[in-house]
């Protein structure tokens, strides 16, 4: 039996003069948690349908985590996360800012499908 990630929040990290830190994108920050080993940011722009979390290891080592590990961050940190669509975030070289080891996913709004679904195409494919 895995044991349950012990997730506190850090209402520090989202403090104005935390947030400046990566400009204007990161002024929408709303939650910020942390476990032994990782730390979560959450983000809700307004342009943004949606929200954004962020994912890093305090140890700044890449983060390898497993699909059901990204899918218990969701479901543990996003308001109503398990009702809700998650999509992780690949962008073309040209927009790629590697300035640190990090995941990006963006949660659709609940009630929200994402553009493709593999159920979807199961049903919609004869066997």
């Amino acid at each position: 039996m895995t044991v349950p990630r012990q997730w506190i929040p850090r209402p520090d990290a989202i403090e104005p003069a935390h947030a400046g830190h990566g400009g204007d994108y990161l002024r929408h920050l709303i939650a910020a948690w942390v476990d032994d080993t990782h730390a979560v940011l959450l983000n809700a722009p307004p342009w943004l349908d949606g929200e954004h979390l962020m994912i890093r290891r305090h140890d700044g080592r890449d983060v390898v985590e497993t699909w059901s590990g990204l899918l218990e961050i969701v479901h543990a940190l996003v308001p109503r996360g398990r009702h809700r669509w998650a999509l992780e975030v690949w962008p073309p070289r040209g927009e790629i800012v590697d300035e640190a080891p990090m995941r990006h996913l963006l949660v659709l709004p609940e009630g929200t499908p994402p553009p493709w679904s593999l159920h979807a195409y199961r049903t919609a494919v004869p066997a």
